[in-house]
């Protein structure tokens, strides 16, 4: 069982489903007896409300109810950590080349 879970689609999914659910609920509530005229508006309104909502999305294009603001900053933290690292790594991979080249040149020295 080496199947990879596409969790956007899942959110997808899962979204859709609330979605659905809502819809349902909302469709059920006027049903049990808001039979009034302007029920029918205030449950339009209130479907076009929650379409609005979910359809926004962010600078990728991506809709923000699909990832967790949250998530998002964990991530850019630990790239940022990450490039941190690597330029440490960097830096230290030059120093150490400069201490052999000197161990290098002090040997030469002694030997002569």
């Amino acid at each position: 069982m080496n199947e990879i879970i596409d969790f956007s689609a899942l959110a997808g999914q899962i979204g859709s489903m609330g979605t659905f659910v809502l819809i349902f609920m909302i469709a059920f509530w006027y049903m049990k007896g808001k039979n009034k005229p302007s029920d029918l508006s205030e449950m339009k309104a209130q479907i076009k409300d929650l379409h609005e909502w979910h359809s926004v999305v962010d600078k990728d294009g991506v809709k923000i109810w699909y990832v967790r603001s949250s998530l998002e900053s964990a991530v850019s933290d630990m790239t940022k950590a990450i490039q941190t690292m690597t330029d440490a790594w960097k830096d230290n991979s030059l120093l150490m080349k400069h201490l052999v080249e000197e161990i290098k040149l002090l040997r030469g020295e002694v030997r002569k």
